[in-house]
């Protein structure tokens, strides 16, 4: 214990070495940082957040998470309240399942296997942060957000399946709508705590901004850079002059792995349960890597894009290679579980 708390100490007087020695670098990265929550993370993402939360206190989540509960236990493995989770989670964005997560299993209606599977799938990039922040505010074309999305859905889900594979058997339990507030509470509810996960999500995207700022100097390459921080990190990629194959490949690694700022936000999320994060961890990296597979594919299939410095411009953007591509990754999903299944 004593020799961590050295270290500790250690990191920490390096790091405000680091703060005063380069204070300018620290301080521009900041106001970069600042204004990417103004322009893109705050706009995309606070909406957002007040309408999730409405239909989380309102019980239509619960209503969606019961409607799934046969596709969730034949894909996951999961009972009905981790069908909710899974849900909220890529519907609500980062860290809101692992948050859901945690205070289902201190609650009792989920069991410690089940949540700590469940934080390696469940907790994903919402919609309006890849489509809205990513597509729309950074690359400034919304089909991209729109493709970028989807394969971070369907990479969620192939980790789940693949996770399910080591799950034990359980008692599949009831999701009960237990929610009994009106809408007025409910709305207020709602914009009080998007207030708080906005405020939460900026700073961490301020802090890990400055901690790259600084270490890229050390570490080169925008996609080790990446890894701290997904809002800095994917603006980081998009204006490195990547070809766009090699662009949207690390874009989507990055957006499905999440970043060692989410890994923070999770484990303190996740603390008051005491919820190991090992499972999140090999999930993160699987979901990264099938990710930037499922990327690869889909843009072997889609060489008519075309991308004009120095914005991004794509004229034709072939929908039917993606839904094909769904659909045989879905096939291959089902054929593994029934091939798995007496296991």
């Amino acid at each position: 214990m004593k020799v961590k708390k050295i270290l500790v100490s250690v990191v920490l007087f390096t790091a405000v070495f680091f703060l005063i020695i380069e204070t300018d670098i620290v301080t521009t990265a900041a106001q970069k940082a600042l204004l990417l929550c103004a322009t893109s993370v705050i706009p995309a993402l606070f909406p957002f957040f007040v309408l999730t939360g409405l239909m989380v206190n309102c019980g239509t989540i619960t209503s969606v998470g019961n409607f799934f509960v046969p596709i969730a236990d034949k894909l996951f493995k999961i009972s009905g309240t981790g069908a909710v989770v899974f849900v909220i989670g890529i519907l609500c964005g980062y860290p809101t399942g692992a948050k859901v997560i945690s205070e289902l299993n201190l609650s009792g209606r989920l069991t410690k296997e089940e949540s700590e599977r469940l934080l390696a799938f469940c907790n994903n990039s919402g919609p309006l942060f890849v489509i809205g922040a990513v597509g729309c505010g950074m690359l400034g074309n919304k089909n991209l957000g729109i493709v970028i999305y989807c394969i971070h859905v369907i990479s969620a889900v192939i980790t789940g399946v693949f996770l399910s594979l080591f799950a034990k058997e359980q008692e599949r339990k009831i999701v009960i709508n237990e929610v009994n507030l009106s809408f007025g509470e409910a709305f207020t509810e709602s914009v009080e705590n998007a207030v708080k996960s906005i405020l939460n999500v900026c700073g961490y995207v301020v802090f890990f901004g400055c901690v790259v700022a600084v270490l890229k100097p050390y570490i080169p390459g925008v996609f080790i850079n990446s890894l701290f921080e997904v809002t800095v990190g994917a603006k980081d990629i998009i204006s490195s002059g990547l070809k766009l194959d090699d662009m949207m490949t690390l874009l989507s690694g990055t957006i499905g792995f999440g970043g060692v700022c989410v890994y923070f936000q999770i484990k303190g999320a996740t603390a008051k349960a005491k919820l190991s994060t090992a499972c999140y961890l090999f999930g993160k990296v699987l979901q990264m890597t099938v990710s930037m597979a499922l990327m690869k594919i889909y843009l072997m299939l889609n060489r008519d894009v075309t991308v004009f410095a120095p914005s991004i411009q794509i004229h034709q953007v072939s929908g039917a290679s993606c839904v094909i591509m769904i659909i045989f990754l879905m096939c291959a999903v089902f054929t593994l579980r029934r091939l798995t299944k007496k296991y």
